[in-house]
């Protein structure tokens, strides 16, 4: 599973939780675009999801997902970005150039509040990143480097 290290994340940033699931550990693991029969034909092997925290900045790694080759995990990309962009999660901002295939997707809360979603696909690993601020522009920025890290790890 991939990892990133203090160092890496950065010594400001606070881990709140972690979780690693699989279907040994977790036999009708799912996510809101597929259930566990779906993520089986698609030959899911993996998950990793955690919550950080820097300021009142929540930066969420919804998924870390490995699956036993690229086209399985090509599915599983098109599915999570057909459910967001179905289901209101913001606007469509465009590909940022990370991974293989990426999109990011930016929905205004309210005058407070931005919501941030950056799925992206590399290899036979499918990404997804969540970050809720006050501010555009450390949202954004965070976002991008933080998955920039993720893309490093996958090989």
């Amino acid at each position: 599973m991939l990892v990133l290290t203090a160092d890496e994340i950065g010594r400001e940033i606070e881990c709140l939780y972690e979780n690693v699931s699989s279907f040994k550990t977790d036999p009708d693991v799912a996510f809101n675009y597929a259930h566990a029969k779906k993520l089986m034909t698609w030959g899911f092997m993996e998950n990793c999801s955690s919550c950080m925290m820097r300021g009142k900045v929540h930066l969420i790694v919804q998924t870390i997902s490995v699956y036993k080759s690229k086209k399985g995990a090509a599915s599983a990309y098109s599915a999570n970005v057909k459910y967001l962009t179905k289901n209101d999660y913001g606007k469509t901002m465009g590909s940022n150039g990370i991974g293989e295939d990426s999109i990011l997707i930016k929905k205004v809360v309210d005058e407070n509040s931005r919501t941030y979603n950056l799925i992206f696909l590399k290899n036979n690993v499918l990404v997804g990143l969540s970050l809720n601020s006050k501010s555009d522009s450390i949202s954004e920025s965070l976002l991008i480097e933080m998955a920039g890290k993720i893309e490093q790890k996958i090989q």
